[in-house]
């Protein structure tokens, strides 16, 4: 996974800091091999986000199937999986596959888990669990368990000591 750095900042917080950005290789299967160039891809890129960098077969042109580029993508806001491009006044319709999204909470705008998980780290943080009922077994009071292999006992019939 891509690692993003920021400028360090003398009152920076980790407690504080929402990092909705993360680096996610993109890639455009199908596109046309004269669309190619350079400046092309980094404009299919800035749709999703900031364009960093093309990889090396889209640049040399080696893989011929899809171009690849690595963008700044914010997590918060959709992200389009298809685009229209104008070649010579007819639209194409623009596949946009992501490699690989990191998880993201929408409670707490952050990058690295989900919200399914946030709930469960905050509850084994404040030590909470489920509270599973007790179940009290008073003596004296027997209930039948519906157990066909216990004969029932005959009225006015003793037991054995």
């Amino acid at each position: 996974m891509p690692m993003c750095l920021m400028p360090w900042s003398l009152l920076f917080s980790a407690d504080n800091h929402h990092n909705t950005n993360a680096l996610i290789w993109c890639k455009f299967p199908g596109l046309p091999s004269e669309l190619w160039s350079q400046k092309i891809v980094m404009s299919l890129g800035n749709i999703l986000g900031t364009p960093i960098h093309l990889d090396r077969s889209t640049i040399n042109h080696d893989y011929g199937y899809h171009a690849s580029i690595l963008v700044d993508i914010d997590l918060s806001t959709p992200i389009s999986n298809h685009t229209f491009i104008d070649v010579e006044g007819k639209p194409i319709l623009q596949e946009i596959l992501l490699y690989w999204v990191p998880k993201f909470c929408n409670h707490c705008k952050n990058v690295g888990h989900s919200i399914a998980e946030y709930k469960v780290i905050q509850r084994a943080i404040r030590g909470e669990q489920k509270q599973v009922p007790k179940i009290v077994i008073k003596p004296g009071i027997t209930k039948s368990t519906g157990n066909s292999n216990v004969a029932p006992r005959e009225e006015g019939a003793q037991s054995k000591p």
